[in-house]
């Protein structure tokens, strides 16, 4: 179970990954990643990927597709949860299971799939790196719902 939620984590932190910095800059940088396609986004997170764990050609050409199906379907979702948002809906909580064993299942063939293309050493470092952006990831998130609860606070005051 633990490995599954790692691998969750570094997928969401892979994402949060390409953005250095936060402010408005941020903001400026996140709006021109969305003006990528599918294809680019998919070309610089393999070689991201590359130059961190020293990829060979061979290596990189049977990533990409690996990468390129995780960055469809992840630009699927957001289209799906933009709409949803746009019309109002509010998230199912009965179909949470299946999404998230859905998921979970997903992660899995990735990490077994990446094992096999990876060396021992390369592995061990993708590993290394995905926790390190889950932990990351969890102090941003822990700071972005503290300035919510002082936002909403501060309104609640103010009202």
């Amino acid at each position: 179970m633990k490995k599954i939620a790692g691998i969750l984590a570094f997928v969401l932190a892979f994402t949060v990954s390409t953005q250095a910095q936060k402010g408005e800059h941020h903001k400026k940088r996140m709006h021109k990643g969305n003006n990528l396609t599918v294809e680019q986004k998919t070309t610089l997170a393999v070689k991201r990927l590359a130059l961190t764990l020293d990829l060979s050609n061979a290596q990189m050409q049977k990533i990409k597709p690996l990468i390129a199906k995780q960055m469809s379907e992840r630009a699927a979702m957001h289209k799906k949860m933009k709409a949803a948002k746009a019309a109002g809906k509010k998230k199912a909580a009965k179909g949470h299971f299946e999404k998230m064993n859905k998921t979970l299942d997903a992660k899995l063939v990735f990490q077994s799939k990446m094992k096999k293309i990876l060396t021992e050493k390369q592995y061990d470092r993708f590993k290394k790196l995905k926790s390190h952006k889950k932990r990351k990831m969890k102090g941003e998130m822990k700071e972005k719902m503290a300035k919510r609860k002082k936002m909403r606070k501060h309104a609640n005051k103010e009202h």
